[in-house]
């Protein structure tokens, strides 16, 4: 996942320096737009790991006899496209929206440094 955040940020901040995307902004919008993707990229193994979370309660109680998924790679490649994607659109939403900060305060943190980082030095 790190490879695809920090190669897609260069990638989409190329992009959207093509699209005359202002300096001040562009690192925001790169960032939301690699969050969203990773967001989608994240659904399944997120909706599986809760299935089987739910699932070690549910043998418990009895509620099912043996396990849906006995791992999260069995519960990826086996589960129902529907399931895998059910929570996609507020994964996609919050990991936009935080990558979009996170660009965008490092950026401007990476800004201020470089002008006034020196005076922090004794």
């Amino acid at each position: 996942m790190g490879a695809l955040m920090f190669g897609g940020y260069r990638f989409f901040d190329n992009f959207w320096k093509l699209q005359r995307v202002p300096d001040y902004w562009r690192p925001a919008v790169a960032g939301g737009s690699i969050g969203v993707i990773c967001g989608v990229v994240a659904t399944p193994l997120e909706q599986v790991k809760t299935v089987l979370a739910l699932q070690e309660s549910w043998v418990k109680e009895g509620k099912i006899k043996e396990r849906i998924y006995p791992s999260v790679i069995s519960g990826t490649l086996n589960a129902p496209f529907r399931l895998k994607f059910y929570a996609a659109a507020p994964l996609m939403i919050r990991t936009g929206l935080f990558d979009s900060q996170l660009f965008f305060y490092n950026s401007r943190l990476r800004e201020w440094m470089a002008s006034h980082g020196s005076t922090l030095s004794s």
